[in-house]
């Protein structure tokens, strides 16, 4: 596993690390509950995306953990 892989810590600070966090996630009721999801997954397996489609500005995309 590379040193970015699953780097969770840096995930959950995303509002201090990314430069444009408050552009693409304005509040965070819409990114919150990929970390419900994540955590309720299994540590060991690498997420998959099983869905990723785009209409004009918005961008669909479901993942299994």
């Amino acid at each position: 596993m590379r040193k970015k892989d699953k780097d969770y810590e840096a995930l959950f600070n995303y509002e201090e690390l990314a430069p444009h966090a408050k552009l693409a996630v304005p509040t965070a009721e819409h990114f919150v509950p990929f970390f419900i999801a994540l955590g309720s997954g299994n540590p060991e397996d690498e997420a998959q995306v099983i869905y990723r489609s785009y209409d004009r500005v918005l961008s669909y995309l479901s993942l299994q953990f």
